[in-house]
């Protein structure tokens, strides 16, 4: 039988009063429902169902790795919220680096400490812009940070 001979039959039978592909017709209803409708989504169901089966089994491991670097990163992100930044600094340490620093520029004139002023104050603007900081407010802290060393070390 070839294809067009099982077209023929199934119209035949559709076009039948009392065919049974027609199911759960109001009789008050004109329009005949074919079944084959019910069957082709039903049948369409299931194989979208078993492909999409087949593509999550496929998948999963992969999918299940995705799944656990990004919950690493999620979590590393959330840890790195509270973790501190560095450990408290001791008194006595800053009391250590300012005399240190006091040495090091203890036989320096005024122009030398100058120099040396600057060039630590451009070197803390460089490194806080590279830790992603505004130009700004790089300047605003290393300047502040500039006026309290002068203040400590003594200089100009």
């Amino acid at each position: 039988m070839d294809t067009s001979q099982a077209i023929k039959a199934v119209s035949s039978e559709i076009q039948k009063k009392d065919s049974d592909l027609y199911v759960f017709q109001p009789e008050d209803q004109k329009e005949r429902f074919f079944i084959g409708a019910v069957l082709i989504s039903s049948a369409a169901t299931v194989i979208l169902s078993a492909f999409l089966k087949g593509l999550g089994s496929a998948l999963e491991k992969q999918a299940q790795h995705w799944g656990e670097q990004v919950g690493a990163w999620m979590s590393e992100q959330l840890e790195a919220l509270f973790r501190p930044k560095a450990s408290p600094v001791k008194e006595n340490e800053l009391d250590k680096a300012v005399s240190a620093a006091k040495d090091k520029v203890a036989g320096l004139d005024a122009d030398q400490r100058a120099k040396v002023v600057s060039n630590v104050e451009k070197e803390m603007v460089r490194i806080f812009k590279e830790s992603g900081m505004t130009e700004d407010r790089a300047a605003a802290i290393a300047a502040s940070a500039r006026q309290s060393a002068i203040g400590l070390i003594g200089g100009s």
